[in-house]
């Protein structure tokens, strides 16, 4: 078990040796890029959390289409369905990069859960956040034009993993014209073309299987032209 995991958002506020004990309970994972760590619609036996690497979770429309519903940091917890009796879970957990993950089993994590229940507090939170921006994302696929909700898409992933180089912003793992176009909704023609306008202005670039944003300070949408 490594010695310094990244701070995790469901042992948020415990105490140094309840941590310990419950890291003590899991079992560690390494996985190669496009692995996929859980399949959508299986039983979910238990509860995962990164502790390297980027996950993203992807489900599957009844037409064959892929979402994205989020991309998962080091930190953050996922496959929570399995806290709940008879979950299932609800989209493939995908490694983009190497990572490097924990797992409890769903009785496990339960048992945890009742003798430290400021972690259940902190998974209540959590899923309390995800269902927020959940709404977001619905509200943009519902109202938003295609340009804004790219914008938007853009935003999420700079303000969430975004890395400075000098002047810009990168987001450090593969995001793909066709991964974009997963997370909005639109098609990968049309990302590929509001991305071109968008590089040709200089507000991005693109390059070396990663996309940088220019620092434009405030980290709005109303930053990228033509939105």
């Amino acid at each position: 078990m490594m010695t310094d995991p990244p701070p995790i958002e469901l042992f948020e506020g415990l105490a140094n040796e309840a941590v310990c004990e419950l890291l003590r309970g899991a079992q560690e994972r390494q996985v190669k890029a496009s692995t996929v760590l859980f399949r959508e619609g299986i039983t979910a036996r238990a509860v995962h959390v990164l502790i390297s690497g980027i996950v993203k979770l992807v489900k599957t429309t009844p037409n064959g289409a892929c979402v994205i519903l989020r991309y998962i940091k080091p930190g953050e917890a996922f496959g929570t369905q399995a806290l709940l009796r008879d979950g299932i879970y609800s989209a493939d957990a995908i490694a983009v990069t190497h990572c490097i993950e924990l797992q409890w089993s769903a009785c496990a994590f339960q048992e945890l859960l009742l003798r430290h229940p400021r972690a259940a507090l902190n998974a209540v939170r959590s899923l309390e956040a995800r269902l927020h921006l959940m709404e977001s994302i619905l509200v943009d696929l519902s109202n938003e034009p295609v340009e804004q909700r790219i914008a938007h898409a853009l935003v999420r992933l700079v303000g969430k993993f975004g890395e400075r180089m000098g002047e810009r912003i990168e987001v450090p793992f593969p995001v793909s014209c066709q991964d974009i176009a997963d997370m909005t909704g639109t098609t990968l023609h049309t990302v590929s073309r509001t991305l071109g306008v968008w590089e040709a202005q200089g507000q991005i670039r693109r390059g070396r299987q990663r996309l940088t944003v220019t620092d434009v300070g405030s980290g709005t949408v109303e930053s990228f032209p033509n939105v």
